[in-house]
């Protein structure tokens, strides 16, 4: 166990509840089961239990005896609360900039630089990227019919 597991938990759990909140504020569609805030609501209730589970698993095993952090471990430390920040301003960033931007070009930002951030790769990042918002944006957007923003760009545009 790590201490690091139980305060990576707290904020996912942290950055859900204001995702969450943030996502049932956006408008219901008139005729449609289900609107705009409903992925989010879903996404951001189940990263919540993710985070919760991860917290209190991480209590649960901690042993008795604390071992003390080395000077070696600073840098690991500090890369870890690097990605922890990252993966918590993520939805965040998506939740401000879509609106501005869209939903294809913001997609393809979050995921670049969680891709690059959390595995490396620059061009695997990138296909990545591309790959995942193309993909999420057909489905969502045209198949499942939910309005995602589109401002300067949208790949159901190039296909058709």
């Amino acid at each position: 166990m790590r201490l690091s597991d139980t305060v990576i938990g707290c904020g996912l759990f942290a950055v859900s509840v204001i995702a969450f909140q943030l996502a049932s504020s956006f408008p219901s569609v008139p005729g449609m089961r289900f609107g705009a805030g409903t992925f989010p609501l879903v996404i951001s209730a189940v990263l919540g239990a993710c985070g919760l589970f991860l917290a209190v698993s991480s209590i649960l095993q901690r042993s008795p005896r604390t071992q003390s952090a080395t000077p070696s471990d600073a840098p690991w430390r500090l890369n870890e609360v690097a990605n922890l920040l990252i993966v918590m301003a993520a939805p965040l960033f998506y939740i401000f900039a879509a609106s501005r931007v869209g939903f294809f070009l913001t997609s393809v930002v979050v995921v670049f630089m969680l891709s690059i951030r959390l595995w490396g790769g620059l061009l695997r990042s990138a296909v990545l990227a591309l790959v995942c918002a193309s993909l999420t944006e057909v489905i969502f957007g045209g198949m499942f019919g939910v309005p995602l923003p589109k401002v300067l760009f949208s790949i159901r545009e190039l296909l058709g």
